[in-house]
């Protein structure tokens, strides 16, 4: 049964992956220009929603050339200077894996190879995750519960997209070890277990054995998690802790009396295993000579507090149930134990308040004011009041679990009540957490689908044994659904040749980098422009960029917001110079220069962003002299919503003259044919006598070769009447013909 429910899980990825590439490929073949393969260095186009991918591309690229095992620093963004970089360096090794087996299939090596196994990647890593715990649920809880675990990893649609086609990111990843670590809570019954003897069915271990290696079990993966992103792992381990005490507290005298057994020793190993893994891939990333106080991601001081919180769950909740079968006289209250694990626990927070932004770079109110303008960081209301409710109905649905957890809870058979509390528990606090920040919701996917497991459970103990095949296949069938309607809509939409509008971005962000290297053909190139399209056009031209929205990456961002926000273009040179920025690039879709203006002037009138240097030029007024236009017209192949996109180079000993000439250039790029033939009129009045006449002349050229011959005619005659040009005589011959 579960060799046939991997295969049609395989099934089913493939299929989504192959829909998925052809719509790739129709995005990657916009935004060339007829030429056949696009000119940048790196030049996989991916959905955008998926960009992430290309910073690990990036990393990955220059860690091997540079001969890094580990993440270490990256000169991606901050230019000049570059960053530290606090990424788990496990994804890299998969990314080295990928591009090796692409290199060993079809020959390809460096960029290329990396840049193809994006495409493909996911697939085998996701149907690994599907088989390792759908195995491991079929064999602690039946081979129905192991189907039924499957087909939901690969059914829920927020699980499902961490490991979508492209998207090699950590996020992934971090939802699977999630998930090991919410299935074995369940596994290790919350610390409790049945005698042997218990008739079936019932969801808690028969046995301390199998308890033990559940919590084991839960420990290692989240020790993973740790690895991988403290940041999402750390409340799980907490919620989970609190809630195992909240329903031991609340239902281990009742469920005791039915039976179970509890075994403070569970939490402990699970604290103990967990602590010991995050130590181990401390040193694992770090050691020997990087270590440091960065408590954004994993620590040791997050193993000690693992420690010392299942420590006190494990203690108070023994002392609660001791209390409950003796006289209260003769319990004693274990104060020395209890104070220890929660000064343990303590010594995270109570670090971060000491030493603030020196150890946790978050709680800097610019860093920490970055969620705000960020999709993942935004309150379910601003996520609603943007994009509907569309964007939030899956979640809304999903938290309706809670109804029938509540009253499994409530009135469930014997000591099964206690997981369906604890997860009850977990998922209600992962709702209020993704009604403050939406990203949440991705995250609650694994208490999700173990909350889902259980009340499966629960309903099948209610129904008749002939009935509980068909209920199995029902809910199969249900998980089914949204896997099979995920691929006809990909299917549907190449067969109508749709783009989704965001997409569309990132032939444009390749198409400017071409652009822009073009405008310098050797050098480096230090790129000034929004987060996104930093990184963006950053990725395909390999240039280094000053702001993208990484927490490591706050001086560079800082330094962004302080140029676009100066208040005088002296002031904006100044920043550009000391920071080397050669080039500047204006996408008008997400341009971010007023959540620039507001990370620095939290509480600020918009009206008074409006009036700094990112504002002024990105509405069309005229730039410093020191800014060199770069003639830029996005392909016609690429529409977007608002078309405008400025480029400049940045040319601080640029004459007046030489600028009206390159903004004439500009114009003529854009289709402003009058203002070009204007600016190409005042830059001949300002050029010396000697060059005039080989400037109307060149200007005229750059006029024809737009198209626009009569402006070009002009132009031509007036540099003839200075001097004799027998190539524009030729010319204007043409033109009259």
């Amino acid at each position: 049964m579960m060799l046939a429910t991997w295969g049609l899980c395989a099934g089913l990825i493939l299929s989504h992956h192959r829909a998925e590439r052809e719509y790739i490929t129709v995005l990657d073949q916009l935004g060339l220009r007829d030429a056949p393969v696009a000119s940048t260095p790196l030049r996989q186009v991916i959905p955008a929603r998926h960009a992430d991918a290309q910073m690990w591309s990036q990393h990955a690229l220059a860690a091997a050339e540079a001969g890094d095992l580990r993440l270490r620093f990256t000169h991606a963004d901050n230019a000049p200077h570059g960053r530290e970089m606090h990424w788990s360096s496990g994804l890299l090794w998969l990314l080295r894996a990928g591009a090796t087996v692409q290199g060993i299939l079809t020959g390809q090596t460096g960029p290329p190879a990396l840049e193809r196994s994006l495409l493909w990647l996911n697939a085998p890593l996701f149907l690994a995750v599907v088989v390792l715990l759908s195995a491991w649920t079929a064999r602690r809880a039946g081979a129905a519960a192991g189907v039924l675990m499957a087909l939901a990893m690969v059914g829920h649609n927020r699980f499902y997209e961490a490991f979508a086609p492209a998207n090699v990111d950590h996020h992934g990843l971090v939802n699977a070890a999630a998930l090991g670590l919410v299935l074995g809570l369940l596994f290790m019954g919350a610390g409790w277990w049945q005698p042997p003897t218990t008739p079936p069915p019932h969801l808690l271990p028969t046995g301390r054995a199998p308890a033990r290696r559940a919590a084991i079990a839960s420990g290692c993966c989240g020790a993973i998690g740790l690895w991988l992103s403290a940041a999402s792992i750390v409340p799980f381990i907490a919620i989970a802790g609190l809630a195992g005490l909240a329903v031991t507290w609340w239902l281990g005298d009742r469920v005791r009396r039915e039976g179970a057994v509890f075994d403070p020793t569970l939490w402990q190993w699970w604290g103990r295993v967990g602590a010991a893994g995050s130590l181990a891939f401390y040193l694992l990333e770090y050691a020997p000579s990087h270590f440091g106080w960065r408590l954004e991601v994993n620590h040791p001081w997050y193993a000690l507090a693992w420690w010392g919180g299942a420590e006190f769950v494990a203690r108070l909740a023994a002392w609660r149930l001791a209390r409950s079968e003796r006289p209260a006289a003769a319990v004693r209250f274990p104060l020395l134990a209890l104070s220890g694990a929660l000064l343990a626990v303590l010594v995270v927070p109570a670090t971060m308040l000491l030493a603030g932004r020196a150890v946790f770079l978050v709680s800097d109110p610019f860093v920490g004011g970055l969620r705000h303008f960020v999709a993942e960081g935004r309150s379910l209301a601003t996520a609603i009041g943007q994009s509907g409710f569309e964007a939030a109905r899956l979640e809304l649905l999903l938290c309706l679990l809670l109804v029938p957890g509540l009253v499994a809870t409530w009135r469930g058979r014997g000591a099964d009540r206690l997981v369906a509390g604890l997860l009850a528990l977990m998922l209600a606090v992962f709702a209020i957490m993704w009604v403050i920040e939406v990203r949440w919701g991705r995250s609650a996917s694994a208490v999700h689908l173990v909350f889902g497991l259980v009340l499966v459970a629960r309903a099948l103990s209610l129904v008749k044994p002939g009935q509980r095949r068909w209920l199995v296949i029902a809910t199969a069938a249900l998980l089914f659904a949204p896997a099979y309607q995920r691929i006809g809509v990909v299917r549907t939409e190449n067969a109508a040749g749709r783009v989704a509008a965001g997409d569309l971005l990132q032939p444009l962000y390749r198409d400017i980098a071409a652009v822009l290297r073009a405008s310098q053909p050797e050098g480096n190139i230090i790129l000034l422009a929004s987060p996104n399209a930093s990184a963006g056009i950053g990725y395909f031209g390999r240039f280094q960029t000053l702001g993208t929205l990484f927490w490591e990456n706050a001086a560079g961002l800082r330094a962004a917001a302080e140029i676009f926000s100066a208040h005088s273009d002296d002031e904006a040179l100044a920043r550009l110079r000391a920071r080397r920025v050669t080039h500047l690039a204006f996408v008008a879709t997400a341009n971010f220069l007023g959540e620039y203006y507001r990370l620095l002037h939290p509480g600020a009138d918009l009206a008074a962003a409006r009036q700094s240097f990112g504002f002024r030029l990105a509405s069309g007024q005229p730039a410093p002299r020191w800014l060199q236009p770069i003639p830029y017209r996005p392909p016609s192949d690429v529409p977007a919503a608002d078309p405008r996109v400025r480029l400049f180079k940045v040319v601080p000993d640029q004459t007046e003259g030489e600028q009206l000439y390159h903004t004439a250039l500009a114009q003529l790029a854009a289709g402003e044919t009058a203002a070009a033939e204007k600016s190409l009129e005042a830059a001949a009045t300002r050029a010396a006598p000697a060059g005039r006449a080989a400037l109307l002349g060149s200007g005229g050229l750059a006029c024809y070769d737009h198209g626009a011959d009569a402006v070009a005619l002009r132009l031509l005659r007036r540099s003839l009447a200075l001097a004799n040009d027998p190539a524009i005589a030729v010319t204007v011959s043409w033109i009259l013909a």
